[in-house]
């Protein structure tokens, strides 16, 4: 199902948890939504999200408080590894 981002506000807004793909918001539109997760209890899955940056990452798992799941894998810089992104803005190395 398609909703457009007013309606996909106001469903998480009421509790509604989605999955959402990164590569179709803005960050701030993201960072509405998580808020509106933590306001809520919803719970935001947030996939696609390659294109942003740490900061980003963290500014929209801030605002999440704990009800944003960034599910994908993370390849980090400088170290040669990776970590398996497993709970709102938390990174764990991976094997």
């Amino acid at each position: 199902m398609v909703l457009d981002f007013d309606n996909l506000r106001l469903l998480v807004a009421n509790g509604g948890g989605v999955t959402v793909d990164a590569s179709k918001y803005t960050v701030q539109q993201l960072t509405l939504l998580a808020a509106h997760a933590a306001a809520s209890g919803a719970q935001l899955t947030v996939e696609g999200f390659s294109g942003l940056s740490s900061d980003d990452l963290r500014t929209i798992a801030a605002n999440g408080k704990g009800k944003v799941i960034f599910s994908g894998t993370v390849f980090l810089v400088g170290n040669g590894g990776y970590a398996d992104v497993v709970a709102a803005g938390e990174f764990v190395e991976g094997r």
